[in-house]
């Protein structure tokens, strides 16, 4: 979703050590053992006041595109962060639900897999495309292989940037309980 933090999120996990897959889209490849997440490019798309957050100013960023406010960040060691160049297995999709209650109790709430079908079906990009190239019972086909071998959940949790690493707390506590 485009109002959840992904990148406030991303941004302080790799704050905290944590290397970049990719930034918006995920690209996939399953097999009948794993799914492996490939990485995406050594960047990230910032708002300008999220740049001013992390990285203390947005003016020298170069625009994603003209007609946007949105910056290229780039990830790179001695930059914003680190960037992981390599496929990695999938352990866990989240689905970030912020909350405007700033009283709200950091949680992980696992996914039913139908549920999880569901939600992926809503969130994956190109869906409209695939459709009308008449690809869309191969998407479905895939998204339903994929939360068969890969848990999600639903990580909701206040706005707030004071409240990120916090949150992030909450991802690595979930991930190490599978570990």
């Amino acid at each position: 979703t485009n109002t959840g933090g992904k990148t406030s999120l991303s941004t302080t996990l790799m704050q905290a050590g944590h290397s970049l897959l990719t930034d918006d889209f995920l690209a996939v490849t399953l097999s009948e053992r794993k799914a492996l997440g490939h990485p995406g490019f050594p960047q990230m798309r910032m708002w300008p006041d999220l740049a001013d957050y992390f990285l203390g100013g947005h003016a020298d960023l170069p625009l994603v595109l003209p007609d946007t406010d949105k910056r290229r960040v780039p990830v790179q060691a001695g930059g914003l962060g680190s960037f992981c160049n390599e496929a990695k297995p999938l352990t866990r999709l989240y689905l970030p639900a912020r909350v405007d209650d700033p009283g709200a109790t950091v949680r992980v709430e696992h996914v039913p897999p139908q549920q999880a079908l569901i939600e992926l079906v809503r969130e994956s990009f190109l869906g409209t495309v695939l459709e009308k190239a008449g690809l869309h019972r191969e998407r479905f086909a895939r998204l339903a292989s994929l939360v068969g071998q890969v848990p999600m959940a639903r990580l909701v949790y206040p706005s707030g940037l004071d409240r990120l690493p916090e949150v992030c707390a909450a991802i690595i506590a979930d991930l190490e309980v599978d570990a």
